[in-house]
């Protein structure tokens, strides 16, 4: 799946955390497939998602995330927010799988 991030074309690749086994959204540049832009997702070990929610990371090198992220129908708007020290970090809904999205 391509998606604009920021001033970039991107690729969503999917993956997964290690401890947790939760999605891990990655954004590679679409024209050099092997240089990662941003980390779209972020692992929270300590706070309880259901199957089909994810926490995107929205700030540093993915801020825009978000915005990317729904303009392109893979999460939709933010459920809630989950404070992680100063930041709170959007819970989100995941409109589509790992299966959908095309490598």
């Amino acid at each position: 799946m391509k998606l604009r991030f920021n001033t970039f074309d991107c690729r969503l690749l999917w993956s997964r955390y290690a401890q947790s086994r939760r999605p891990a959204l990655l954004l590679v540049n679409a024209r050099s497939p092997g240089d990662l832009i941003a980390v779209a997702s972020v692992e929270l070990p300590g706070v309880d998602l259901d199957a089909n929610e994810i926490a995107i990371k929205d700030f540093g090198p993915s801020a825009g995330a978000l915005d990317a992220l729904r303009a392109a129908w893979v999460i939709s708007k933010p459920l809630r927010f989950v404070e992680v020290g100063e930041r709170a970090i959007p819970i989100c809904k995941l409109l589509v799988d790992a299966e959908t999205v095309v490598h």
